[in-house]
């Protein structure tokens, strides 16, 4: 709106400017150099006038491209903690999603967000699950780890179960002497 403004003012501007000069030279004359001027003018000013009004309201309102960055950085965040990555596997998740996301993929993502009554949510949620793709595909590379026979636990599980009823008898003889000491110390103030 300030650009067109802006454009409007200077083009009045440059047609007058453009006109004086246009005078001045012969050949060229008032119209040639009112319409010349006008039109850098008016470019000029509309061009210098909006740059002017979005640097003053990117100090205040977060720009949609840059809102929508952010929350991809979150979802990634996100996704490397949910999905334990290793520091490789955030390196190739990071490459990965360098070669995904675009402009066309972020305005897709701030569409789906813009008509909710919770944009930034749902639009980070977009985010998180398109790039849970990702992450299950860097994650299916992982080796597997096999777990032990059963055969193999039962010694480990028969010794932690002996460990607790151990904990539990010095627990209770523990509370018998305290029930003891407060029993003669009753005794001792009657």
């Amino acid at each position: 709106m300030a650009g067109v403004g802006a454009g409007t003012g200077g083009w009045f501007a440059g047609l007058a400017a453009g006109a004086a000069l246009g005078s001045a030279v012969p050949i060229i004359g008032t119209t040639v150099g009112g319409i010349v001027g006008g039109l850098i003018g008016g470019v000029s000013a509309g061009c210098l006038a909006s740059w002017g009004v979005k640097a003053g309201m990117d100090r205040y309102i977060e720009d949609d491209s840059v809102r929508m960055r952010r929350l991809v950085h979150e979802a990634m965040v996100e996704l490397c903690e949910d999905h334990l990555l290793t520091e490789l596997e955030v390196g190739e998740f990071a490459e990965r999603v360098v070669k995904e996301v675009d402009e066309n993929w972020l305005r897709e993502m701030f569409k789906t967000g813009s008509s909710s009554e919770s944009p930034e949510m749902v639009s980070q949620q977009y985010a998180y699950n398109k790039l849970d793709e990702v992450c299950f595909e860097i994650t299916k590379k992982r080796e597997a780890i096999a777990l032990p026979p059963f055969e193999a636990l039962v010694p480990a599980i028969l010794e932690f179960a002996e460990n607790i009823l151990k904990a539990e008898e010095e627990l209770d003889e523990v509370k018998i002497k305290q029930i003891d000491n407060d029993v003669l110390q009753g005794q001792s103030t009657a």
